[in-house]
C-alpha cells in the first residue's frame, strides 16, 4: 500500500473517491452526494490542487499496488484564524469497505500527522458522530482525546497533540 499526498492534476481520482466516501458512508460527513455530485470539475480542481501544495492543508491518499484508484482518503486544513494558526481539522477520513481493518486508516493518518508536524501543527481535531463506533474506536487507539459532545445529540470532538 502507497500513502502520498495528492499529486497535482489529480482532481479525477480526488473526486471519484471522495463522492464514494459519500456514498458510502452519508452519516459519517457534514457534505452530502448529492450536493457535491453537483459541484463543478474546476471546484473539485481547485481542492484537490490546493491539498496538494502548501503547508495550510493537504490531501492524503491510499493506493493499493499497480494502478488501482484510491482506496483511502483523509484530509488536514489548518484552522484559518487566527493567522499562523497550529491547529488543523482532519477531515474526509475514509476507507474502502474492502480495505477496513487492513491497516489503510492507520496508514493514512500515520503520514498525514507527519506531514502535520513538518508544517507546524500542533493540535489536530476532528468531529465524530457518537453512533460512528468504528471510528472512535479508531482514533482512541491512535492516542486521541474524545470529549464529550459541546450540544446535546451533537458530534463528538475528538483531538490530539502532536
Amino acid at each position: 500500500m502507497i500513502f502520498r499526498r495528492i499529486l497535482p492534476g489529480e482532481a479525477l481520482a480526488y473526486r471519484e473517491i471522495r463522492l464514494r466516501a459519500l456514498q458510502d458512508s452519508p452519516g459519517a460527513f457534514l457534505a452530502r452526494y448529492e450536493d457535491a455530485i453537483l459541484r463543478t470539475p474546476e471546484s473539485w480542481e481547485a481542492q484537490a490542487e490546493q491539498g496538494a501544495e502548501g503547508s495550510d492543508r493537504a490531501i492524503f491518499l491510499a493506493i493499493g499496488e499497480g494502478a488501482e484508484p484510491p482506496v483511502g482518503l483523509a484530509a488536514l486544513y489548518r484552522d484559518a484564524e487566527p493567522p499562523g494558526s497550529t491547529t488543523g481539522e482532519l477531515i474526509q477520513v475514509w476507507v474502502t469497505p474492502e480495505q477496513r481493518g487492513k491497516g489503510v486508516a492507520e496508514g493514512l493518518i500515520a503520514h498525514l500527522l507527519d506531514w502535520a508536524r513538518g508544517q507546524g501543527f500542533i493540535v489536530v481535531r476532528a468531529e465524530v458522530t457518537p453512533e460512528n463506533g468504528r471510528a472512535l474506536r479508531f482514533y482512541q487507539r491512535g492516542g486521541f482525546t474524545v470529549e464529550p459532545p459541546i450540544e446535546p445529540g451533537g458530534d463528538l470532538p475528538i483531538w490530539k497533540e502532536l
